[in-house]
């Protein structure tokens, strides 16, 4: 990974930020996990692509995280912003956007259970260990 600063930036700038340039990519999954009741869920992942020059069998730990949101909505400050920050510490990070109002119990921890085995069944696909998969939930979404 090659990152370029200017020397006049402060770091940790929105500018320095958004110019850092990757030698190796990611993979950006989107998909909708159906409800029972027809509902449709987002589940998003943000995965580190293994490079040649850096642990190309690298296996990384992963997390599941799960907006708050009091079942009216899901946030969008505990999604991507807390993702990213995963991401930048090694992990495979998922969220996932699960149904809320009208739908009710059990739906959304039923698209919870269908995220985890998504993950685990894209395990090789995602360069995740299946044994070292964490759930991250804020208010609704830790309930």
């Amino acid at each position: 990974m090659e990152i370029r600063a200017r020397p006049h930036m402060a770091s940790g700038s929105y500018r320095e930020l958004f110019s850092a340039r990757m030698m190796y990519g990611m993979q950006y999954i989107q998909q909708t996990i159906v409800g029972i009741d027809g509902s449709e869920a987002r589940f998003f992942g943000y995965v580190a692509d293994n490079s040649e020059e850096m642990e190309p069998d690298r296996i990384r730990p992963a997390i599941l995280i799960l907006p708050g949101g009091g079942y009216a909505m899901t946030s969008d400050r505990e999604a991507e912003p807390v993702a990213l920050q995963f991401l930048a510490k090694g992990f495979a990070v998922f969220v996932l956007r699960y149904s809320v109002q009208p739908s009710r119990y059990p739906v959304a921890l039923l698209e919870a259970a269908e995220a985890m085995r998504l993950i685990r069944a894209n395990a090789d696909q995602w360069h995740v260990n299946p044994a070292q998969v964490a759930v991250l939930g804020f208010s609704a979404g830790g309930h």
